[in-house]
Formats: C-alpha cells, structure tokens, sequence
C-alpha cells in the first residue's frame, strides 16, 4: 500500500532534519540562483572552478568520497566529470519534477554515467551498476530535482512507495527514472503537498530558481514523521499548516 505524503510529517522532518546539511545545500543553492541565468549556469567555463570547490567541500563533509576509487584525486575527478555534463545540465538545469514528461533521456543518460565513474573502480565500469548515491547526492546539489537516495531515504522511500526492489545501492538509469516517475506522480495526486512545498522554496529562497522539490522530498523520507510525535513539534493531527513560526514550515 501506497503512503500518502503528509504535511504534518514534512514538518517534523523537517525540524529534526541535521541543521549542518540545511545549511549546506540552502547555501549552495542561493549562490546558485545568483550565478545563473538565460545565459550563464554554475557548470560553464566561467564559473566550473568555483562550483566544483564548493561542491568539493560540501561532498567532504556529507562523506561522499569513501572507498579506494574516491581517494583517488576526488577534485580532479569530480571536475572532470562536471566539465563533461556541461552541456546536458544547461539543458535540464530549469526542468522540475512537474516536468518529467520533458526529461531528455540522452542527457540523463550521460550524467548517469560520468557522475557515476567518480566512485567505479575501473574492473567495475562494464560489471555492475553505479553506486546511487555516487550520482545523485552531487546531481541533488546542482539540480535539485533527485533525491539523494542514501541509505535512509531508499528505505523509508521504498517502503511508502510499495517498491521493495529498490531498496538497494546500485541502481541502472532506468531505476532511477523510475523512482522519479513516482515522485512526480506523488506531487501531482496529493495537490495541498505539492502547494506546500512549493510555498516553502519561495519563502527560503525568495522566489529564485525551480522548487528543488527532489531536495525537500530527501528531507522528508530522511526523517520521516510520526503522528504519534506530532504533539512535541506543536503541530496538529491534519494536514493543514499550523501557525507555527520555526524555519520554513
């Protein structure tokens, strides 16, 4: 059985979730939106170095570079990577979740496969699938619309979403489309959810960029809420928005 989102719960996780890992994103996300533009974005030539040391720092602290390929020079590596998907983020870089009809999947596939080779070791590459998180926690950053799929999330993800299969590390593209596929059907059948979470990206990031909604969709199945927890955050039983005034939500 399918679980339907609730606002009440979105709230919870959002209080509880790590204020280090707000901090992270909503920062880099900011610089972001003032960066880009019709013209210019956070991966072309102008602005590659700065974004990939800011995602470098970031991706340390939220312990991305793990096992023996990651040790491996992870700027240089990350850079390059970045540098091929150049193109195919200025072509997706303003498409949202809503919008997944639109997704191009030559470009996906791409990004699939250089975010991916960062941490595939090279007797790897033509064996087994990339790591998920190896994809999608840099891919969360600077587009905003994938979940990070670390451990957490694919377990409380895929067992709301009635999904079992996916609750494991290496995903192919289609996997991963697949999971996306959910989420925009997610954010379409519950309307007073998506509202919500749109209201809450204008509030914190002014109305600049697309509603990063992968991102608030992470923080929602990272910790999700319980009702029975509801009482110690001030927040009623329904799904309507209390008038609390902590962050965001």
């Amino acid at each position: 059985m399918i679980v339907k989102p609730s606002i009440n719960n979105f709230k919870m996780a959002y209080q509880n979730f790590p204020r280090s890992y707000h901090s992270d994103f909503d920062c880099f996300w900011n610089w972001k939106n003032k960066i880009e533009s019709e013209k210019d974005h956070i991966l072309d030539s102008q602005n590659l170095d700065r974004t990939c040391q800011k995602l470098l720092s970031i991706l340390k602290k939220w312990q991305y570079f793990r096992g023996p390929k990651s040790k491996e020079k992870p700027h240089k590596n990350l850079k390059v990577a970045l540098s091929n998907i150049s193109d195919e983020y200025a072509i997706i870089r303003n498409l949202t979740l809503l919008e997944i009809e639109k997704f191009p999947y030559e470009s996906f596939h791409i990004i699939w496969q250089e975010l991916g080779n960062m941490k595939t070791l090279a007797d790897e590459a033509s064996s087994q699938q990339p790591l998920v998180i190896s994809i999608c926690k840099p891919l969360m950053l600077i587009w905003g619309q994938t979940l990070a799929f670390d451990t957490k999330v694919r377990n409380n993800f895929t067992r709301d979403q009635d999904i079992r299969k996916l609750n494991k590390y290496r995903w192919s593209l289609n996997e991963w489309f697949y999971s996306l596929y959910l989420c925009n059907k997610l954010l379409n059948e519950n309307e007073e959810f998506k509202y919500y979470l749109t209201n809450c990206s204008v509030k914190k990031y002014r109305k600049k960029g697309p509603v990063p909604f992968g991102r608030l969709l992470d923080i929602y199945y990272f910790t999700p809420g319980k009702e029975a927890s509801l009482k110690k955050c001030g927040i009623r039983s329904d799904n309507s928005p209390s008038n609390d005034s902590s962050g965001i939500v």
